[in-house]
């Protein structure tokens, strides 16, 4: 059972200034921040611009330095340190200067400039270790893990952790053991130990429940949520989040659902979210954030199947990227924009987009980019029927693979060219990408394009792609009369093709294998074959009919005319069809 919330704060009116101070004190280490704010401003509104002893002066400044923190301004919060440092170390008061200065150094090393903060930390908590008792140890090991993580220093920062608890467990006081139970987990995750940091996240957010302060337990709730592998578990988790969360978490919270979410399946659910991340962004001026979370937006439209307001939202994400000079980002969302563009038929828009794509990744260390994208231009104006100029754009694609240095990647377009130059009509365009598509596939582990070789060890994926460039060839080889040679190209590619499973491909292959010999008048080997395959095909392909067909023109040629009748009949097919 949550613990009851602590009883609004009760500030005699006759209490000095010390006393004042030392509430402030109880407030922060209790961590009621409202509290905290209430006392100090008391003592601002009694005792104000009056002359104070030093260590007075010096307290005030030490929780000066504590509000502009918890405000978010670090770089205040710097300054109010340094002065409260300064003062505890006229008066002299060693003990207080060493806890200043550990507060000073975890906000520099935060701020980006650890080669001062991280000594202060570390000479602090050494000190502390020495002179304080249980409670500045353990908070001294606390601050020293807390700089650790913030370095990347992983290890050290969970031993500093493992110091603290022990040093806590002499404090009696079960604030600073939630606190520390807290920074256990920011270790665990620095360190990708996940499962052990939901399990410190949890005991945390149990620490925080006893203690009756929803806003830190928001906090361990959301530590536990980020740290769960399985997208339904983590949105449960990160609803207990979303409800508890304080204004500072609701960003973090939202986004973690909606992220959790779409990895669950359920896009569309996470619209809600990330729209809302979008607006808390915008609302605080974070603009990188509004411009990154604008591209989940438009994916996570997308993957909901609503293209409209995805296409609105990637746009934006382009423009907002673009101004803060994120290019390499930009442009993969402009490539998420010209996918759903395609999916809304604007053909022409995502065709600009790849081609703008494709310029911007003009350097050395984007070549596998561009040539995927000037590929995926060359598939959508094939879709087109606009082959000559699809038959460009795999070309320059296959270039950039190859000096990316990926050949079966360029295979695969200098194949897809062929296929184009041989549609476009142009026979003799069609076998002089052939001549270098086949000196590519040569290149290859397992021999010569056209003809499988017997290693086993060759991959399944260099096998297909030498088995489907031989089918392009004969294609070719047929476009510019030479039915001879295709025929040849195809000898033993089907029986390749069913050695790495690809059934489907292996079945037209053979089609193609039996229409190239009835255009050689040599039905009596075609007719076995078509009749195979016909009866192989599955029964609502779109090659049956063609199969059926050619099987019909097969048996004619033999003079089996009446079961080329009927099987026409069987299958609808008009006999003044080509």
């Amino acid at each position: 059972m949550s613990a009851r919330p602590p009883a609004p704060l009760d500030i005699p009116s006759d209490a000095g200034p010390e006393r004042l101070l030392d509430l402030a004190e109880a407030a922060w280490r209790t961590e009621r921040d409202d509290d905290l704010f209430a006392v100090l401003a008391v003592f601002d509104e009694r005792f104000g611009g009056q002359p104070q002893e030093r260590s007075v002066v010096a307290r005030r400044g030490e929780f000066r330095a504590v509000e502009r923190q918890v405000a978010g301004d670090l770089a205040g919060a710097v300054a109010a340190n340094r002065e409260a440092l300064a003062l505890y170390q006229q008066l002299p008061d060693p003990l207080r200067a060493q806890v200043v200065a550990g507060r000073l150094g975890v906000l520099l090393v935060m701020s980006g400039e650890p080669d001062e903060g991280l000594p202060l930390v570390e000479e602090s908590a050494d000190y502390l270790m020495a002179h304080g008792d249980p409670w500045y140890r353990a908070a001294a090991q606390d601050r020293l893990a807390v700089a650790y993580a913030e370095r990347g220093r992983g290890a050290e920062a969970l031993a500093a952790v493992e110091r603290a608890s022990t040093e806590a467990a002499g404090a009696d006081d079960r604030h600073l053991v939630a606190r520390i139970a807290l920074t256990r987990v920011r270790v665990l995750e620095s360190l990708d130990r996940r499962a052990e940091a939901g399990e410190a996240a949890l005991r945390a957010r149990d620490l925080y429940d006893e203690l009756g302060l929803p806003e830190h337990r928001a906090v361990a709730s959301l530590g536990y949520a980020n740290s769960l592998d399985d997208p339904e578990r983590a949105v449960s988790a990160y609803d207990e989040a979303v409800r508890l969360a304080t204004e500072k978490l609701a960003l973090p919270a939202r986004t973690g659902r909606a992220r959790a979410l779409v990895a669950a399946g359920r896009p569309g659910e996470a619209v809600d979210d990330l729209v809302e991340a979008v607006a808390l962004c915008v609302e605080r001026g974070i603009v990188d954030g509004a411009a990154y979370l604008r591209w989940e937006l438009a994916d996570a439209y997308r993957r909901a199947d609503r293209a409209v307001e995805a296409a609105e939202a990637a746009e934006e994400a382009v423009g907002e990227l673009d101004r803060l000079g994120r290019q390499a980002d930009a442009d993969q969302c402009r490539h998420l924009l010209a996918t759903v563009y395609r999916s809304l038929g604007e053909d022409g828009l995502a065709l600009t987009l790849l081609d703008e794509l494709a310029d911007n990744l003009d350097g050395p260390d984007n070549l596998p980019a561009r040539a995927r994208v000037l590929e995926e231009a060359g598939e959508l104006l094939y879709a087109q029927d606009r082959d000559n100029l699809a038959a460009q754009r795999f070309a320059a694609a296959a270039t950039a693979f190859r000096l990316a240095g990926l050949p079966l990647d360029e295979l695969r377009v200098r194949r897809r060219e062929v296929a184009a130059r041989h549609w476009a009509g142009d026979p003799a365009a069609a076998l002089a990408a052939l001549e270098v598509a086949d000196r590519v596939a040569a290149a290859l582990p397992g021999g010569s394009a056209g003809s499988e070789p017997d290693d086993a060890e060759v991959e399944p994926a260099v096998r297909w792609e030498r088995a489907m460039l031989a089918d392009v060839a004969a294609r070719a080889l047929l476009g510019a009369d030479r039915p001879e040679e295709a025929l040849t190209r195809l000898d033993g590619v089907a029986d390749a093709l069913r050695s790495i499973q690809a059934f489907g491909e292996a079945l037209l292959v053979e089609l193609f294998t039996g229409e190239l010999l009835l255009r050689l008048d040599r039905p009596v080997e075609a007719e076995p074959l078509l009749r195979a395959t016909l009866n192989s095909l599955p029964e609502h392909s779109e090659a049956v009919l063609r199969a059926a067909w050619l099987l019909s023109v097969a048996l004619n040629a033999l003079g089996r005319t009446a079961e080329a009748d009927a099987l026409r009949a069987r299958y609808s097919l008009d006999p003044d069809d080509e």
